[in-house]
């Protein structure tokens, strides 16, 4: 879901003029971007697995090991692109409220998931048995919003050309108003697919 998300949001903002000059380094941003987070994705859902081997539901430090995760994952990102390194300042006091909440949701759904799927193997019918087609949706698109404002609030830290900063404004703006507007389209795509042909 987050790397097509992330490749329609660049495909939308490469027919925008502005972007013409200024898209290639905001999308090497958005691509790095998006595949820390599918990493954190991952560790999230390794951690709802082990919570449920160990019987129990995901708690409040299952969280605090993920945004520790997390943050070890946004440093060795930086250590590796050395070109961004310089250019971006993370301020956790700023987003770790955002992420400590997409982290809360992301353990509740695979918990619940990974629980159910243990004895339906269809994950379509596991996601239709528990949430109705609007929960489902709302969850989806919950899950993408927050990512955005995680992403605005990032995207706001990296550093741009002086002779550039006049636009920074309307360039940030562009792009968080693609986001949200493929993140509702992708939403609804994805849940159409799981409630195909079941009437809900």
């Amino acid at each position: 879901m987050m790397q097509e998300f992330s490749q329609r949001t660049i495909d939308e903002l490469n027919q925008k003029k502005l972007f013409k000059l200024l898209l290639p380094p905001f999308q090497s941003f958005l691509e790095s971007n998006v595949d820390k987070e599918i990493e954190k994705t991952r560790f999230a859902i390794y951690k709802s697995a082990d919570a449920r081997k160990n019987h129990r539901q995901p708690g409040n430090t299952d969280t605090e090991q993920l945004l520790q995760k997390a943050r070890e994952i946004d440093q060795e990102f930086l250590r590796k692109a050395s070109s961004l390194s310089s250019a971006i300042n993370i301020q956790y006091h700023d987003i770790e409220r955002i992420r400590k909440n997409r982290i809360d949701r992301l353990l509740g759904a695979a918990y619940h998931i990974l629980k159910k799927w243990e004895d339906v193997p269809q994950f379509r019918v596991v996601v239709a048995g528990l949430y109705t087609r609007k929960q489902f949706h709302t969850l989806l698109y919950d899950i993408l919003s927050l990512y955005i404002d995680e992403t605005r609030i990032l995207s706001n830290s990296v550093k741009i050309p002086r002779n550039l900063s006049f636009v920074r404004d309307s360039l940030l703006q562009t792009i968080h108003s693609v986001m949200e507007k493929v993140a509702e389209e992708l939403a609804i795509e994805l849940t159409g697919k799981i409630y195909k042909d079941r009437g809900l």
